[in-house]
C-alpha cells in the first residue's frame, strides 16, 4: 500500500473499536480491513476478500485512495498466475458515497461569506470613519470604546444573520448538501 505512492500506513489496528475510531476521528482517511484467512485462502487457490473503507469527505483523494487500492489489487492478481482475480477488494465510501464534491466544498464558502460580510465591511465601515474624518467626532461623544464598536458591528451582525439564513437555504435546497444535527 505504501509503494503505492497514494497512500501512507499510519496505523495498525487489531480490533473493530479502533478501527472505526481511527476513520471517524480523521486519524485514517483509508481504512483496509484484511481477514485472518487472507493469506491461507490465497495459499489454497481461493479468492481472498479485502474491505477497503474510505472517507469521501474529501472527494479527491477519496478518488485517488479508491483508484490506488483497486489498482493494487489488480497488480497483486495479476501476479497470482492461473486464478483469475483472487484477491477481491470490496470498497466502500464512508461519509460522501457519492463523492459529490458539493458536500466538501459550499459547507467551507459558507464560512468564508459569513467572515466576509461580518468582519471585512465593520473594519471597512471603521477605516472608512477614520478617512473621512469622523472616528475623531465619535471619540468626543460620551459613548465608550464598547459602545462605539458595538454601534458599528451590530448592523453587520444583522446583516450577517439573514446571509447565515440565505446562505443555508441555498446550500441544502439548490446544492442539496445535507445537514445532519441541530443548526
Amino acid at each position: 500500500l505504501e509503494n503505492t505512492g497514494t497512500l501512507r500506513v499510519t496505523a495498525r489496528v487489531h480490533d473493530q473499536a479502533a478501527f472505526e475510531q481511527a476513520l471517524r476521528s480523521a486519524t485514517a482517511r483509508v481504512g483496509v480491513r484484511i481477514p485472518p484467512e487472507f493469506s491461507e485462502s490465497l495459499l489454497e487457490g481461493e479468492s481472498a476478500a479485502v474491505q477497503v473503507l474510505i472517507d469521501g469527505s474529501d472527494s479527491n483523494l477519496a478518488t485517488q485512495s479508491l483508484q490506488a487500492a483497486r489498482m493494487l489489487a489488480l497488480a497483486r492478481s495479476g501476479e497470482l498466475l492461473g486464478r483469475e482475480l483472487p484477491i477481491d477488494l470490496r470498497a466502500r465510501l464512508l461519509y460522501n458515497p457519492d463523492l459529490e464534491s458539493s458536500n466538501f466544498f459550499v459547507p467551507g464558502l459558507v464560512a468564508i461569506i459569513l467572515q466576509l460580510v461580518t468582519l471585512f465591511l465593520t473594519a471597512f465601515t471603521l477605516a472608512r470613519e477614520r478617512e473621512i474624518g469622523t472616528l475623531e467626532q465619535l471619540f468626543v461623544t460620551p459613548v465608550g470604546r464598547g459602545g462605539l464598536i458595538f454601534g458599528k458591528l451590530a448592523p453587520y451582525a444583522l446583516l450577517g444573520a439573514c446571509e447565515a439564513v440565505l446562505v443555508f437555504a441555498t446550500m441544502v435546497f439548490v446544492f442539496d448538501v445535507p445537514i445532519r444535527g441541530d443548526l
